[in-house]
């Protein structure tokens, strides 16, 4: 594994739950079922947008 002073202790957005999930604990007297549900979002100014837009476009070249 390769760090960076960056991002050198600093999870990944792949190494966090996204979406829906069900976790069913059987352990006691009865069953029990707990659902997490996490939402990611990103909001983007236009100035950086317009920015990405154009390195997506020159990168796919």
């Amino acid at each position: 594994k390769i760090y960076s002073p960056l991002n050198h202790g600093v999870n990944r957005m792949s190494d966090f739950h996204h979406g829906t999930q069900v976790i069913q604990f059987n352990g006691g007297t009865r069953v029990t079922s707990t659902i997490s549900i996490e939402i990611v979002s990103m909001v983007f100014t236009f100035s950086f947008a317009e920015t990405l837009l154009a390195f997506i476009s020159y990168v796919c070249k």
